[in-house]
């Protein structure tokens, strides 16, 4: 299971294609009972979604199905622990409080009480200084399907958000390191100064001034250099890359590749513009979800397959969804807020 996911809400949830398809095709099940079994701590968030699942009244999770995911979710409950005094023949069975009192046991219970004690007024005092300073941190949120928002951090830098993506960064600590946490995709006009630095899931990014597009979702990490000079780290192997005027890093496998990449037609995601060039389908009906706020199904067949492929979020939803079925030569069904491919019929097909 994804790394990220420890820091998922109930929303995140809602927007992940892998916990829709569990959910309504059952794909990967024992993983996420597995996964959840070790974070115990999620099952809140899950069951939340699962509630607004509920609430939405969608079709593709019937009710049977949603009692089972509800089943799997919840923490198993104790069990009460029986004590019978007696066996089914009546014989009476010698428990702990039959002993003469010289020989009971000592509760073990009794014993732990005083660091109970301890332990009940240091948890509090640590909550509170916790909350504290977890209040100090600004988030700023682009939804899903909403414009891509600009605005200004502290020392002046300049962010503007794609799409479903979260920034947060802490106000009070800025002039000592401007540091900010990324999960989505954001774009940096950075203002000359200290090392500025941008942190996600599976690496880190530094930049002391520069223009540069950071894609950080899920597995991938993809950045891009417009101007300046650019520092990437990723996480888990130590490796680095530096970067100048378009050059572009991604994250491949287990290692950074390096590349160049066309400045004209890369990011323009912030004007509303969606160039692909031989990307993979999956890739692409990805973020047509994530701008227009739609659900997608389609053939696994289908989204490995790499295309060409242009949007525009000036145009309508339903002309968006007609170049798809045209590029990939599929059948489309839009019901409310979910689209359906399915691959095209030959006509022999149609006429039996």
């Amino acid at each position: 299971m994804k790394e990220g996911y420890l820091h998922y809400t109930a929303k995140d949830f809602l927007q992940n294609k892998d916990f829709k398809a569990w959910i309504t095709q059952k794909e990967h099940q024992q993983d996420w009972v597995k996964w959840l079994q070790q974070h115990p701590d999620k099952r809140v968030e899950v069951l939340k979604a699962l509630e607004q699942v509920e609430k939405s009244k969608s079709k593709a999770v019937s009710a049977l199905r949603m009692q089972e995911l509800r089943a799997m979710v919840q923490p198993p409950q104790p069990q009460a622990l029986a004590t019978p005094r007696t066996r089914r023949d009546n014989t009476r069975v010698q428990t702990p409080l039959d002993l003469p009192e010289t020989t009971r046991k000592v509760n073990p219970i009794k014993q732990w009480l005083p660091y109970v004690a301890v332990a009940c007024l240091a948890l509090p005092l640590m909550f509170f200084f916790l909350s504290a300073k977890q209040q100090h941190h600004k988030t700023v949120v682009a939804d899903r399907g909403e414009k891509h928002p600009n605005f200004t951090l502290p020392d002046g830098s300049i962010v503007q958000l794609n799409a479903d993506s979260k920034l947060t960064y802490d106000p009070e600590t800025w002039d000592a390191a401007r540091t900010v946490h990324l999960e989505g995709e954001a774009f940096f006009e950075i203002k000359e100064g200290s090392t500025f630095t941008v942190t996600t899931d599976k690496g880190e990014v530094e930049l002391p001034t520069a223009i540069v597009n950071v894609h950080a979702r899920d597995e991938d990490l993809e950045v891009s250099c417009f101007r300046g000079d650019v520092r990437v780290k990723h996480h888990s192997t130590g490796e680095e890359m530096q970067l100048k005027a378009q050059e572009q890093v991604a994250l491949e496998g287990n290692s950074l590749e390096k590349k160049l990449f066309d400045m004209r037609s890369h990011a323009t995601w912030r004007k509303g513009s969606f160039y692909y060039k031989e990307q993979s389908v999956g890739t692409i009906l990805d973020e047509i979800e994530r701008q227009y706020n739609v659900y997608i199904k389609a053939p696994k067949s289908l989204e490995g397959q790499a295309v060409d492929f242009f949007f525009d979020m000036r145009e309508p939803l339903d002309n968006t969804v007609q170049n798809i079925g045209r590029t990939l030569n599929v059948e489309v069904e839009i019901k409310e807020d979910t689209i359906i491919l399915s691959e095209a019929r030959v006509l022999g097909e149609k006429l039996m």
